[in-house]
């Protein structure tokens, strides 16, 4: 039993269409905001402060996700307007890179300390990104190699690319990926003590990063959509290989056995 495509990418309300991807994307957004309040208010903080710097940090994101997408068009030859929302994609790396680095200057500004509030916020942000994947189901997209397992995902004709035009089921990839974010959610709150104890601030960030970075490895294994790829090696996961170095690197940084000058 396959799991079938989606009715409808969109509804009209009132005679305004609405998309269902961008209200996953909203969703999921909202959910980071709430859990990263949450969170931060649990250590002291301020519940308000912390979404207002989330909600402050949402442009950013935005933005960065686009550039990244626009990026690796213009890499596989296809080059879209950057800033083009309706017409172009969003790439998620794109979205943290901006995104954290917008909830630093939003934490230095406001005096927190910044490693606290960045572990504060990936909890949530793993949860968002779950919920925006869904948003991928209702546009057909992002899907894997062809495959009959139980689970498969029914893609319409119209949505399948070339070459795989007979198949009509494939891996749901973008599902694997929404699994894996929300084991991510909950190894970050299940490790949080631990990494504490044995790193500085800033550590569950870290962890978060090397976590989703080799779950995407993996994810990306079974993609068929056409992105460029540098000796054989698709291009999200070069960078994804690079975000899991280099959260190792901010682990070993963080340790508190190391010696600090």
């Amino acid at each position: 039993m396959a799991v079938p495509p989606p009715p409808s990418e969109s509804l009209v309300l009132a005679g305004v269409e609405v998309r269902f991807y961008p209200l996953c994307v909203l969703a999921g957004f909202l959910v980071f905001m709430l859990v990263t309040a949450r969170i931060w208010e649990r250590g002291g903080g301020d519940a308000v402060d912390a979404m207002w710097a989330c909600l402050l940090s949402a442009p950013m994101a935005l933005v960065g996700a686009r550039l990244y997408s626009a990026a690796t068009d213009a890499i596989r030859g296809a080059p879209s307007p950057p800033l083009d929302f309706s017409q172009g994609g969003l790439g998620i790396y794109g979205a943290i890179l901006a995104g954290i680095a917008a909830l630093v200057v939003v934490a230095r500004g406001r005096r927190w300390p910044v490693g606290t509030f960045l572990d504060c916020a990936v909890p949530g942000l793993a949860l968002g990104q779950a919920i925006g994947r869904l948003g991928n189901w209702f546009n057909q997209e992002l899907y894997g190699s062809p495959t009959s397992l139980p689970w498969a995902l029914q893609v319409d004709e119209a949505y399948r690319p070339l070459g795989f035009l007979d198949e009509p089921t494939f891996h749901p990839t973008f599902l694997y990926e929404a699994l894996w974010d929300v084991t991510v959610f909950g190894l970050l709150l299940v490790l949080w003590p631990h990494l504490w104890a044995r790193f500085r601030p800033g550590a569950v960030a870290a962890a978060y990063v090397a976590l989703y970075g080799s779950g995407r490895i993996a994810i990306e294994v079974l993609r068929i959509d056409e992105t460029p790829e540098i000796a054989g090696v698709r291009l999200n996961q070069i960078v994804s290989l690079f975000a899991v170095a280099t959260a190792l690197l901010v682990l070993a940084m963080l340790d508190r056995r190391r010696r600090t000058r």
